[in-house]
C-alpha cells in the first residue's frame, strides 16, 4: 500500500522513493545558503548547516522521534531537528557555555520561528549517563577531530604571502573534560571509545548515529581519524557491543567534485602536488547501526 509515494513498508522514515535515492550517493555536496543566523553560528569553526542535518534527521528518522546529539556545539542538530518537513525532538550536550549562549541567541533571534530545542552545558559522557538506556531514535554528531593541533600552514609567514592562510580560527575551551584538550591521540582515541559505548546505550536497536569526521595533517602526515574511529573500539578484557558501519559518505564543501583526492594528484612528478579540493575540504559521515544484542567483536586493542 502506498500514501503519498511513501511505502507502508518504510519502517525507516517518510521518504519517498525519489528522496531517497538522494543518500545513495557516495559524496554529498554540502553548500548551502547562509541562513539560520549564519552569522552567530560562524562564530564556531565547525558549526554544520543546519539544512544538512534536517536532511539526515529525516532520513534516519519518523516524526516524533527523539535525537540526540553529545557534541551539539551551535545547535546545527537541534536546528535541523527543528526545520523537519514535521519537526523533531532534540537534544544536545555541550562542553562549552559560549556555544550553549550562540544557542540560545539564535533562537531569540529568529522570534519564534525556530522551535526550540533543549540545550545543556557539562561533559557529554556524564550527561549521558543521566539518560535512560534505549530512549533516542537517532544520533548525529560532530566531535572534536582530534587533541588541538599546532597550526603548522596558517598564520605566521603563511599568512603574509597568501591570504587564504590567514585565519582566526580558536575551537579552545579551558574546560579539562574537553576531549581537544586531551594530552594526546591515544587518549582522544579511548575518550572517543567511551562516548561511542554510552551512544550505543541510549540508542534504540537498529536505530542509527551518524558521525562527522575530518582527517588531520600534522607534521608531513595524514591522521586517518575517521579509520581510527572506524575500528571496533573493544579494550583486550572485554567484550563491547559494537556499531556496524553501514555507509561512509564524503561531505564536501568543494563545487568541483571531480578533483577531489584525499592525497593529491599525481602530476608526473609523483604524489604531492596539492588537489583544487584538498582534504581540509570534505569531512566523512560515517554512518553507524546498532547491532543485534547478541553481535560482539573481540579485539587484542585498537590504539596501534
Amino acid at each position: 500500500m502506498e500514501n503519498d509515494g511513501i511505502s507502508a513498508k518504510n519502517t525507516l522514515n517518510e521518504l519517498t522513493g525519489a528522496e531517497w535515492l538522494y543518500f545513495t550517493k557516495s559524496i554529498l555536496t554540502t553548500t548551502y545558503p547562509s541562513a539560520y543566523s549564519h552569522q552567530l553560528r560562524k562564530a564556531h569553526g565547525a558549526n554544520k548547516p543546519p539544512q544538512l542535518m534536517s536532511q539526515l534527521i529525516e532520513f534516519f528518522t519518523k516524526p516524533g522521534g527523539r535525537v540526540l546529539d553529545p557534541f551539539a556545539g551551535v545547535g546545527g542538530t537541534l536546528i535541523g531537528a527543528s526545520i523537519c518537513k514535521k519537526p523533531r525532538h532534540a537534544l544536545g550536550f555541550e562542553i562549552n557555555q559560549k556555544w550553549v549562549d550562540i544557542y540560545q541567541q539564535i533562537i531569540a533571534e529568529n522570534n519564534g520561528t525556530l522551535l526550540p530545542q533543549q540545550m545543556l552545558c557539562g561533559d557529554c559522557l556524564s550527561l549521558m549517563e543521566m539518560q535512560e538506556s534505549a530512549s533516542f531514535d537517532f544520533i548525529a554528531t560532530d566531535p572534536p577531530y582530534n587533541i588541538h593541533l599546532e597550526q603548522t600552514m596558517s598564520n605566521g609567514r603563511y599568512a603574509e604571502a597568501h591570504v587564504n592562510r590567514r585565519t582566526d580560527y580558536d575551537m579552545r575551551s579551558e574546560e579539562p573534560a574537553d576531549l581537544a584538550n586531551l594530552a594526546d591521540y591515544d587518549a582522544y582515541l579511548d575518550a572517543m571509545e567511551r562516548v561511542f559505548a554510552s551512544c550505543y546505550r541510549l540508542l534504540k536497536p537498529g536505530k542509527y548515529m551518524v558521525v562527522i569526521v575530518r582527517d588531520a595533517y600534522q607534521r608531513g602526515e595524514y591522521m586517518f581519524t575517521h579509520v581510527d574511529l572506524a575500528r571496533p573500539c573493544a579494550p583486550m578484557d572485554t567484550l563491547l557491543p559494537i556499531f556496524r558501519i553501514s555507509r561512509i559518505s564524503i561531505l564536501s564543501s568543494c563545487k568541483n567534485l571531480s578533483n577531489i583526492s584525499l592525497y593529491g594528484r599525481v602530476d608526473g612528478k609523483g604524489w604531492g602536488q596539492p588537489n583544487p579540493c584538498r582534504q581540509s575540504d570534505h569531512t566523512y559521515n560515517k554512518i553507524r547501526k546498532k547491532s543485534p544484542p547478541l553481535s560482539f567483536v573481540r579485539y587484542n586493542s585498537w590504539k596501534y
